[in-house]
């Protein structure tokens, strides 16, 4: 990936916390520009070894699967509104409210969340804005 591609997207998505995801919603974005994503071969890197502890020191949520769980619905709501609602940009604020539902609905297990997002690019007279409910279960 390119400097030019990475700022084109964004960069990594400033809503995500914890541990979980950052990776993949990078890969969505990036695919969105058709931009060429090369793999490294396993044996030019490792990870860095840290403890779960070291890993969430300075998130809100501690526990790292939880954390992962929201994130996981997060980005489905995120990719189903790139991909199915040609929503390619979506506005900090739509973002912070996608994960606010994600935290919600998994606190609460209830797996519902419903998030109205408006649609830019259309003109101010026409309100439009699309509502989407997802049901889901973390079996």
């Amino acid at each position: 990936m390119s400097k030019n591609s990475f700022e084109k997207i964004g960069g990594y998505d400033d809503v995500l916390e914890g541990w979980g995801g950052e990776d993949e919603d990078l890969y969505l974005r990036l695919s969105s520009i058709e931009t060429l994503i090369e793999y490294f071969p396993h044996f030019y890197y490792e990870a860095i070894q840290h403890s779960d502890q070291e890993r969430t020191s300075f998130y809100t949520i501690k526990d790292k699967d939880i954390q992962n769980e929201i994130n996981l619905v997060y980005g489905q709501i995120k990719k189903i509104a790139m991909t199915n609602l040609k929503m390619q940009d979506l506005p900090l604020e739509g973002r912070i409210e996608i994960m606010r539902q994600a935290t919600k609905a998994r606190d609460s297990g209830q797996g519902r969340v419903s998030i109205t997002m408006p649609r830019k690019k259309i003109p101010k007279e026409k309100k439009l804005s699309i509502k989407l409910i997802i049901d889901f279960s973390l079996d």
